[in-house]
């Protein structure tokens, strides 16, 4: 183990279980999360609810992503303009100016680059280390 380093990685930053929920997940654990809590979060899940070891900072808006959103917002962050989207995804130059509207509106977002910063910032989207 190197100096200063952890062993382990250490995932208890709210911003990692605001990111999962926002992408969808039903909740987040941490793995030394104890079989008890394990089993409690599957039942509420399987329910419909949530169910997080880490809570989401008070105030944190924790909005879910579509999958279509997401694809929308990774070919805006490739620098890709509507109509180019729109037939990269099978779909109208209409219905994508209406995702970005309802993104730029959920997030409070004023432009494509912003939300495109966002999200890279954030983790929406699976980025390879080196990009």
């Amino acid at each position: 183990m190197r100096e200063g380093r952890s062993s382990r990685s250490d995932y208890r930053s709210p911003q990692y279980a605001e990111a999962a929920l926002r992408l969808g997940a039903s909740g987040f654990l941490l793995k030394t999360a104890p079989i008890v809590e394990l089993l409690d979060a599957i039942r509420r899940a399987a329910a419909g609810g949530l169910a997080c070891s880490v809570r989401p900072r008070s105030g944190a808006a924790v909005t879910r992503i579509s999958g279509r959103e997401l694809d929308v917002v990774r070919l805006v962050v490739d620098g890709r303009s509507n109509d180019e989207i729109a037939a990269r995804l099978g779909i109208g130059p209409k219905t994508v100016e209406s995702h970005l509207r309802r993104l730029f509106e959920r997030f409070d977002l004023a432009s494509r680059t912003e939300l495109a910063t966002r999200a890279l910032r954030e983790g929406w989207l699976e980025v390879p280390p080196g990009t």
